[in-house]
Order: C-alpha cells, then sequence, then structure tokens
C-alpha cells in the first residue's frame, strides 16, 4: 500500500490563508489576518500572534478518513465568532472548531495515517484502504 503525504510549512500556510481569506465572506477573520505579526505551526498547534493577542488552534481529533469530523481547541474569543457566516461544514463552540467533511465513494476509501504539526510543519500521510 502507497502512501501520499502532505507537507505544508508555516509560510506557505500563511500565504495560503491570507489569499483564501481574501476572498471570504467572513469579514472579522479577513480583517484579522491582515494583522499578522507572527505565524507557527508547534507541537500540533497553530499560533497566531495578531497586534498584542495570541490566538492558537490545536488538533484534538480526526477522523480515520478524510470524511468525518475534525475536531479543533481554540483559544479565540467566541463571541467575535458567533456573529460570522461559516461554511455550513464548519461549528464553532466554546472552545471547539468542528470540521465536518461529507463521505462520498472515494474519501471513504483514503486513509489517514498521520495528521500533525510539529517543528514548522504541518504534515498528513494518507494511504489507501484495502
Amino acid at each position: 500500500m502507497g502512501e501520499f503525504i502532505f507537507e505544508l510549512d508555516e509560510d506557505m500556510a500563511k500565504d495560503l490563508l491570507i489569499k483564501v481569506l481574501a476572498t471570504s465572506k467572513i469579514p472579522f477573520l479577513k480583517n484579522l489576518f491582515k494583522h499578522i505579526s507572527s505565524f507557527k505551526f508547534k507541537d500540533n498547534k497553530i499560533i497566531l500572534d495578531i497586534l498584542l493577542f495570541s490566538f492558537n488552534v490545536k488538533i484534538k481529533s480526526y477522523p480515520e478518513t478524510i470524511s468525518g469530523v475534525y475536531v479543533f481547541e481554540h483559544n479565540i474569543p467566541v463571541k467575535m465568532l458567533k456573529d460570522q457566516e461559516f461554511p455550513e461544514f464548519v461549528e464553532i463552540e466554546d472552545n471547539l472548531i468542528l470540521v465536518k467533511i461529507p463521505t462520498n465513494n472515494i474519501l471513504k476509501n483514503i486513509h489517514i495515517n498521520e495528521f500533525k504539526i510539529e517543528n514548522g510543519i504541518l504534515r498528513i500521510k494518507l494511504g489507501i484502504i484495502d
């Protein structure tokens, strides 16, 4: 069985996030990311320093296959997020972000062997389920 390894470094992730948010319908996040002073990947966390604040998003759990629910812990003030319109597959709770990827015939056969953040790299290893 082969593996597909996807790696994203901090600089590429920051650039990608800024480009995605440039066309976003979520004005709070769009404006917030214009002021990032530091963007780090460390210990399964994404750490954002914005103006005088430090926010982090940490991998809590992920499904066995690509489709399913990804759970992230965060320390972003929920009051700032509650009024924002997120895609229907994203839910924000007090200290959790839930990303729900729907299943289909292709995604249900791709196994997540590894999903971690360390040493400045987001790494996802995927394999095919036999």
